[in-house]
């Protein structure tokens, strides 16, 4: 009897945690859920992981779709929907292997409506000795990089080193 009752608990709470996941991402507008690879529509209730979204600018929205849940950094995706519901992936500057290349993958990221700013630090491995931080500003539709520090693991520890930094001129924080 009391393995029926434990087998029965468990079933509700697998069944919650599956409605909690589908209700989550309901609310995600099907032009954004189809920017987003099919990983980053769940979210994960226990964790309080959902996608969030924040007014981008003057006509839009940001959409922060979280992906790949791990111990130690959630990547998310990002998707710019304008307000006539014309949706798309947003793509980010990544340093890797002393090189530039291209990611749609965000790693616990954060952002400022109000400024426009957009920041994110991303580890290569669960100490955080290597690894990266970026931050952009928001305009005209679209981030533009004003900061990114970055170490591979195979640097002196000690060193973050700066790889990018946008020109003074450009660094203005008006934001939108």
């Amino acid at each position: 009897m009391k393995v029926c009752k434990e087998r029965t608990v468990l079933m509700a709470a697998l069944t919650l945690a599956c409605c909690a996941q589908a209700s989550a991402s309901d609310h995600l507008p099907a032009q954004v859920r189809a920017e987003v690879d099919a990983q980053c529509v769940v979210s994960d209730a226990s964790r309080g992981q959902a996608p969030e979204q924040f007014p981008a600018g003057q006509d839009g929205t940001l959409w922060l779709v979280p992906c790949h849940i791990g111990a130690y950094q959630t990547g998310y995706q990002a998707v710019y929907q304008s307000d006539d519901g014309a949706s798309r992936k947003l793509l980010f500057a990544k340093w890797e292997d002393r090189s530039w290349t291209g990611s749609d993958a965000l790693f616990d990221p954060n952002f400022d409506p109000d400024t426009g700013i957009l920041s994110d630090q991303y580890k290569d491995r669960g100490a955080g000795g290597c690894g990266g931080e970026r931050t952009w500003r928001w305009e005209s539709h679209t981030f533009k990089l004003i900061t990114y520090r970055a170490r591979s693991c195979s640097d002196d520890p000690s060193r973050y080193p700066l790889v990018f930094e946008a020109r003074q001129d450009d660094a203005h924080t008006a934001g939108h």
